[in-house]
């Protein structure tokens, strides 16, 4: 063993001169009295395994004349080497009641000297024990019916939650009352009447903590409340016009059927994506309420489904302040992969034209794209879609638009993807059947909306490259 520590060697010499064998020192006050108040835990865990190693060095020395010094341990006497050893044993600590020795895990009364061990779980009745089961049950399964198990579900994952009521509503009332929050004027603070109370937020969270021990706050937390209130401050700046991004959500069509010369990528733009987020938000919240759970697919669309599908669009429409519906079609021989990287481009690239037009583009921002996913294209071709995207945008606004990596997601999980479904699958139909049964007057409705056939309208931006008639 290396140099000794003078003042470990001496507290190891005092410790066996009291007699207690160090193998158990933790668990007597010895061991304590030689601690500050705010000794870590980890701090008493080195000290231990050094007097430890100390301890297992010293039983196994032996005289060495060669060392010229004593040995920690010495031989047994020639007299001695024919008693029993006698077995040390540890003697009983004043005040404790019970043998460290012989009880060294399941005494209860040393427990509350092991300062940094963890705090056990209070007893429960069996209606809290249930109650917490309950909790834990639909947390896992993301059934939040309940106020109680919403909040559940947000300390769980959200920890900045945990030690701010304030940081729980935000969460709480941007996830679960969009709607409310949507229909607020910026700034207008009588909408606390119509949201869930912060008392009542902040007594369940205190319930689900400290009464059924789920979900405690961590200090390191701080950190992450002081973020969500940079965040609410922007949150709050983007309800006076402030805006940092420009979103596209595109759907493909065409290549089905009889059809097959049809190719077109139609979908909206969203300009200013900070102040439409909370109408997203909202819109999400009453997609999931109000229509079934099946992703909305335009070409799956039966009859009987006709009704939700209008009642989506009319929601649409109330909130189409901000966006641009946008497609091109083309009558096409070619590749259809090619195609379609190139009607992108072009659709992302005339969206923003008009957005600028419109005076959209006043200040540097991002250009984000997000897709319908399709395994064979995005393997073979989103990573060329992604850099030839990037370098046309940057010729076209340079310094002004930097773009971010395209983004394939799966249908049904963003409602404006299915809107982007619905907008495509509309603008074919329209174009190629012109029928009367309910799928066409859906169609009819859907291109209403758009507002694809209006000359006039700002609001969209389409165009159908048909070939001249021979």
């Amino acid at each position: 063993m290396g140099k000794i520590n003078p003042q470990l060697q001496l507290l190891y010499d005092s410790v066996r001169r009291s007699g207690i064998d160090p193998i158990h020192m933790p668990y007597t006050a010895f061991f304590e009295n030689h601690f500050e108040p705010r000794a870590s835990r980890d701090q008493k865990h080195r000290l231990y395994e050094s007097l430890l190693e100390l301890h297992t060095n010293a039983s196994f020395a032996t005289p060495s004349a060669a060392q010229g010094g004593e040995s920690v341990a010495t031989e047994p006497s020639q007299g001695a080497r024919n008693e029993p050893r006698a077995t040390t044993t540890s003697p009983v600590v004043p005040g404790l009641g019970h043998d460290p020795q012989t009880e060294l895990f399941e005494s209860a009364p040393v427990l509350p000297l092991q300062s940094w061990r963890i705090p056990p779980r209070k007893q429960l009745t069996e209606d809290q024990e249930q109650r917490r089961a309950w909790i834990l049950e639909a947390v896992g399964n993301s059934r939040l019916g309940r106020r109680e198990y919403k909040i559940a579900y947000l300390l769980h994952h959200f920890p900045e939650t945990r030690d701010s009521d304030t940081t729980l509503c935000i969460y709480y009332w941007r996830r679960y009352q969009a709607e409310i929050l949507e229909q607020a004027k910026p700034f207008d603070l009588e909408v606390l009447y119509d949201l869930e109370r912060i008392e009542t937020i902040g007594r369940l969270r205190r319930v689900i903590q400290n009464t059924l021990g789920l979900y405690r706050g961590k200090a390191k937390s701080l950190k992450a409340r002081q973020a969500i209130q940079a965040e609410l401050s922007e949150y709050l700046a983007s309800r006076t016009g402030i805006t940092s991004e420009i979103r596209f959500y595109f759907d493909e069509t065409g290549n089905e059927g009889a059809n097959k010369l049809y190719r077109g990528i139609a979908g909206i733009c969203v300009m200013n994506w900070k102040y439409f987020s909370i109408h997203h938000g909202a819109l999400s919240q009453w997609r999931r309420r109000e229509l079934s759970m099946m992703p909305i697919h335009f070409c799956d669309i039966g009859e009987s489904r006709v009704p939700e599908v209008l009642r989506l669009l009319k929601e649409l429409e109330a909130r189409r302040g901000g966006l641009l519906f946008v497609g091109h079609a083309v009558h096409s021989r070619g590749r259809t992969a090619e195609d379609y990287v190139s009607m992108i481009i072009q659709l992302v690239l005339d969206s923003l034209r008009r957005a600028d037009s419109l005076g959209s583009l006043n200040e540097p921002r991002t250009v984000r794209v997000i897709k319908e996913a399709d395994g064979g294209f995005d393997a073979q071709y989103l990573s060329k879609l992604d850099s030839q995207l990037r370098r046309t945008v940057e010729e076209a606004f340079p310094g002004r638009l930097v773009v971010e990596p395209i983004e394939a997601m799966q249908k049904g999980n963003d409602v404006l993807l299915e809107c982007a479904d619905l907008i495509a699958g509309g603008m074919q139909r329209r174009a190629l059947y012109g029928g009367r049964n309910p799928k066409d007057q859906l169609a009819e409705a859907i291109i209403t909306t758009a507002g694809f056939e209006d000359a006039a309208n700002d609001g969209a931006v389409f165009r159908y490259h048909v070939p001249f008639s021979s």
